[in-house]
């Protein structure tokens, strides 16, 4: 009598690039991580040609991980997961550049910003030699506060922050009503506030 055998789940580590990325899609433990670990080699050769100092490097890292980790269900394969991952990691770029002479955080809009520079500049000092350091955390406190978020305030706050999209236009893809959206919106953005500015405050 024959037994037939199941083949073995195949784990991230021996994934292809489609296989990994359909893991990561899917929340498979340990997918994201050897995600991380295939492309940060890449990532920092990009970033070094990019960015001067060894600090905007490690800000710039931080926010292409925050921004894969959030955008990575949008991947669609038109083009390479490489390419697409090059393109993410120049848009985080430019976005650091751009807010880089008031500090601000990725993805985080001016009123959350404002109030955390606030709060944190008084309680450490913009020449703290813990600043670096803080700001790192609160980084990954704020990653942590998005993936918390319900998904269609989190597709929504995205939507608005990082693609840009106007209300109509998300309104229109995730059919609700603009002032559904504006709701959602709102609802994330206190949430975020909330939470960011807990920690700014511990």
């Amino acid at each position: 009598m024959k037994f037939e055998t199941k083949p073995r789940p195949i784990t991230p580590s021996l994934a292809s690039e489609s296989e990994l990325i359909q893991m990561v899609q899917e929340g498979t433990e340990g997918a994201f991580e050897e995600l991380e670990r295939r492309y940060r080699p890449r990532i920092v050769q990009q970033l070094q040609l990019l960015c001067k100092d060894q600090e905007d490097i490690k800000d710039v890292l931080q926010d292409v991980w925050m921004a894969l980790f959030l955008k990575v269900r949008t991947f669609e394969g038109r083009s390479s997961l490489s390419t697409w991952i090059y393109r993410v990691t120049f848009n985080a770029y430019l976005m650091h550049k751009r807010k880089q002479k008031r500090e601000r955080l990725f993805f985080v809009d001016d009123a959350i910003q404002d109030a955390l520079l606030q709060s944190t500049h008084r309680a450490r000092g913009m020449d703290s030699p813990h600043h670096h350091a803080y700001r790192a955390e609160l980084r990954s406190r704020l990653r942590k506060a998005l993936s918390e978020l319900p998904a269609s305030y989190r597709q929504v706050f995205l939507a608005i922050k990082a693609e840009e999209l106007p209300l109509k236009e998300i309104s229109k893809q995730m059919g609700i009503s603009i002032p559904a959206v504006k709701s959602r919106q709102h609802r994330a953005r206190r949430y975020l506030k909330s939470r960011l500015m807990a920690h700014a405050a511990a």
